[in-house]
């Protein structure tokens, strides 16, 4: 695990509550910034606690003290996936939209269909690369 260019913003405390195969369910608390954060919805808050997902790299134990940290490209690329994507095909809806159809409201109906598809793309892929476990936050070590 490589710890250089890391950020003190990316680095986070928690307590390991459950162990799943090369996963943990950790407990950390709320910060201020969580109600701006892409990943919020991979974390579940409860009161002023939330359980998140991560990556156990270093085989913590239930009860450890731990660092983990969300790297800045994981929730680049994540916020891409949730804001990026339907402008997309909100625009390529459009664009399709006036290729095959003259009416206005042909191509309204083609751009929101497109909008749409967007979310069950968005869905599907963020459900899968949440089983892949690609962009979850990962442990870098104990406290």
């Amino acid at each position: 695990m490589q710890k250089d260019n890391i950020s003190p913003d990316e680095i986070e405390k928690g307590t390991v509550r459950s162990l799943d195969g090369t996963f943990a369910i950790i407990e950390t608390s709320i910060k201020d910034n969580c109600s701006l954060c892409s990943h919020r919805g991979l974390c579940r808050p409860k009161g002023n606690i939330r359980l998140m997902k991560v990556t156990n790299s270093i085989r913590a134990k239930k009860g450890d003290k731990i660092l983990f940290m969300i790297r800045s490209y994981h929730r680049f690329i994540v916020s891409n996936i949730i804001y990026l994507l339907p402008i997309t095909f909100l625009f390529l809806g459009y664009y399709v939209g006036t290729i095959f159809f003259q009416k206005e409201i042909s191509i309204i109906f083609t751009t929101l269909f497109f909008l749409i598809f967007s979310f069950v793309v968005q869905y599907f892929t963020i459900n899968h690369l949440d089983k892949l476990g690609l962009f979850l936050p990962e442990i870098i070590s104990k406290e």
